[in-house]
């Protein structure tokens, strides 16, 4: 949307906290065969890895994301991607990529939040693409897939090729994050960091030669966490074709849960073509266990 308001209700409707179209949406978009009531439907679960060299030396775990879109754009599957850059201080972006060379600029996880969304009107009205990928956090999935069930933005809705989401417990708050925490609370240089990861309960920072700059507890930054997370249910992207995330996995792996028929279908010709390597998430610890677990305590502490 853009423009002076003039009480339309899109915004409204798309919001992924007002009206619940989860039921619709699975009718139209997953009819998965398996149901948890903890993960969602799904298809299969499997630890992943890319088999690029390309991907793997700037991947955040197992290069899942990155792959998969480098497949589909490299067999003209997709004409571009709503993804997530983070600029020289760190602060989350929205990108459209249109190539294989952007696609791999963009991967690795950003925990600070980005209106990701945003960039859907760039893909559509400014680059005029069809065929889209988004990747997102769960709500911002669930807002993607209203926009493909509702005829009133259909000139969107009907340009989304599939969505990729993120496992997400929670985003963070940029400033907060970043300002008062890393830089002026534990004196920290922006610009000596190379790689954010949250693993085992902590919040660890590497340097771009990869050694450890700062480990702390996530209590530590609680404090940081965006209040609407505290509204969100979902850990592991429900509503997706796929979904991905490093809980579950060992290290350099990656967690996948395939949802749709689209979604099975790509990973599976992502595999098949030498993009990707995977085991069921039955051979590899800690294993579903750990995503059920922490997705449970997602829904839990927001029912509470």
């Amino acid at each position: 949307l853009k423009g002076k308001c003039v009480l339309c209700g899109i915004c409204y409707g798309m919001c992924p906290r007002t009206i619940d179209e989860t039921a619709e949406i699975v009718t139209r978009f997953l009819a998965s065969p398996i149901y948890d009531e903890f993960l969602g439907g799904y298809r299969e679960i499997v630890s992943a890895r890319t088999r690029i060299d390309e991907i793997a030396k700037f991947a955040q775990d197992g290069g899942i994301v990155t792959s998969l879109l480098a497949y589909m754009i490299d067999k003209g599957i997709i004409d571009g991607a709503v993804l997530t850059i983070a600029d020289d201080s760190w602060q989350a972006k929205p990108i459209v990529a249109t190539s294989r060379e952007e696609i791999i600029e963009c991967a690795g996880t950003k925990y600070t939040v980005s209106p990701n969304l945003y960039a859907i009107r760039e893909a559509v009205y400014d680059k005029g693409l069809s065929k889209i990928v988004v990747v997102g956090t769960p709500c911002q999935i669930t807002a993607v897939r209203k926009m493909q069930l509702h005829p009133t933005i259909s000139d969107v809705g009907s340009r989304i090729f599939m969505t990729i989401g993120l496992f997400c417990m929670e985003s963070f708050d940029y400033k907060a994050l970043v300002d008062d925490f890393i830089v002026k609370q534990k004196g920290l240089k922006i610009e000596e960091i190379g790689k954010f990861m949250i693993t085992k309960g902590k919040l660890i920072l590497l340097s771009k030669e990869g050694k450890e700059l700062l480990s702390v507890p996530l209590k530590e930054i609680k404090k940081a966490a965006r209040k609407a997370c505290e509204f969100c249910q979902d850990f592991t992207s429900e509503l997706a074709d796929i979904s991905v995330g490093s809980v579950g996995s060992p290290e350099g792996w990656s967690s996948v849960i395939t949802r749709s028929e689209l979604g099975e279908k790509i990973f599976k010709k992502a595999v098949e073509d030498g993009y990707i390597e995977y085991k069921s998430i039955e051979e590899v610890k800690p294993g579903k266990d750990a995503i059920i677990k922490l997705s449970k305590r997602k829904k839990a502490s927001k029912e509470g």
